[in-house]
């Protein structure tokens, strides 16, 4: 197996993930926002306090994920992750790494919500694993598909 390291995500972690993510993420990008997936994780990137990467044999970008304030003084942050191809065969390592991080995550903001495309299957089942509650799907972003809210 892949050794895979989880550190602070750094400005060139958004530049090699960004021509290398999952179709979903691009989609959901795109369906969401209407950004390109550069522009998306860039803007992901700025917009929050806590971004961590997750990087195989100490190099290849494999997921940036992070979370930024919906409101401080209610203590509401907005996670979320984007990842390439290669997460699918080693997210389940990568989360067992990370998992601590929610903890960290959640004295600064105790209550997490975002949205999810619902064509992203996998990614709902994982929100859920991770005990998010995913609500049912409806119209949200630019394309107005269908998205989970999910929360904690």
């Amino acid at each position: 197996m892949s050794g895979i390291e989880i550190a602070v995500a750094r400005p060139a972690d958004i530049e090699a993930l960004a021509s290398n993510l999952r179709p979903h993420d691009v989609a959901e990008i795109r369906a969401a926002s209407g950004l390109t997936p550069e522009a998306g994780l860039r803007r992901s990137f700025a917009f929050s306090t806590h971004v961590w990467a997750a990087r195989q044999d100490g190099d290849d970008v494999v997921a940036v994920w992070g979370v930024g304030p919906l409101s401080l003084t209610a203590g509401k942050g907005c996670p979320w992750l984007l990842a390439s191809p290669a997460f699918d065969r080693l997210g389940r390592q990568i989360v067992g790494l990370s998992r601590p991080l929610l903890g960290h995550v959640r004295v600064a903001y105790p209550h997490l919500e975002n949205r999810v495309d619902a064509r992203n299957r996998r990614a709902v089942r994982w929100l859920g694993w991770l005990g998010f509650v995913v609500e049912p799907p409806a119209p949200w972003g630019v394309e107005g598909r269908p998205f989970h809210r999910f929360w904690l």
